[in-house]
């Protein structure tokens, strides 16, 4: 992989797994509403939750690729349903694709009741990776940098400003116009005007960044995120690069 420069060169981050440790957040959110859905009592802390559940529930996180898959982890584990591997998972998911949309509007509405009504302690279970913070504060030039993820920016926003951080507003952007990872960054390199190989991009999700490969970019695993040593050899046996938090911090310094 050729050498980063960072007056030339663009840098594409994906933020749950990579900018924030958001686990705790979505797992009491994917739980509220479900909660929400059934009927049952909602939480605002980790602590709250069945520790066998949550336990059960980080296994699931490497499986999910949308916010609405953690109300669909809820679903399985109130289901007693067996989910060992990314198949199971999906062929749930597939059972129950009827549930998708009322999931994620579940799930959206569980986090909007949530940061509205307790801001800082919503803020405060997504807590950023040590070093991410001042990484981003202090990253020059900022139109060189982006954020594309699937979680609403809406949500993005509030837990940047909870860390005082100020990115470029027009360099956010998530999936909810349709668009996938891939097309966000084909429609930007398109708009920059700029080389394949001078744009970087880092997700945790192995299947995101499977896809994102054949744009020709550089596509990187985060490994400091929630993947497990299965999809690590997935990657890798693809020869897709694979980075850990403190190569992160070296190479893009």
């Amino acid at each position: 992989m050729r050498a980063f420069e960072r007056q030339t060169d663009l840098l594409m981050l994906d933020f749950d797994g990579v900018i924030t440790q958001s686990i705790d957040e979505c797992l009491v959110s994917g739980h509220n509403a479900y909660a929400d859905y059934r009927g049952g009592s909602r939480v605002e802390r980790i602590a709250d939750l069945d520790r066998e559940w949550v336990d059960t529930a980080r296994y699931l996180r490497s499986f999910i690729r949308n916010g609405e898959d953690y109300v669909y982890i809820a679903h399985a584990l109130a289901s007693g349903e067996k989910v060992n591997d990314q198949d199971d998972f999906d062929a749930f998911k597939q059972s129950n694709i009827d549930l998708k949309d009322t999931f994620f509007d579940r799930f959206v509405q569980a986090r909007h009741s949530f940061a509205r009504s307790r801001p800082e302690q919503w803020c405060e279970l997504s807590p950023l990776y040590p070093g991410m913070a001042g990484f981003l504060k202090d990253y020059e030039p900022g139109n060189n940098l982006y954020i594309i993820t699937t979680k609403l920016l809406v949500f993005v926003r509030e837990i940047l400003s909870f860390h005082n951080i100020d990115l470029q507003q027009e360099n956010l952007f998530d999936t909810r116009d349709g668009r996938s990872k891939s097309q966000i960054i084909t429609d930007i390199l398109a708009n920059r005007q700029i080389s394949k190989k001078q744009c970087y991009f880092l997700d945790d999700q192995v299947d995101t960044v499977i896809k994102v490969y054949p744009t020709g970019i550089h596509a990187i695993l985060a490994l400091w995120g929630y993947n497990n040593p299965e999809q690590v050899e997935t990657a890798r046996s693809r020869n897709i690069e694979t980075m850990t938090r403190q190569a992160f911090f070296q190479f893009f310094a």
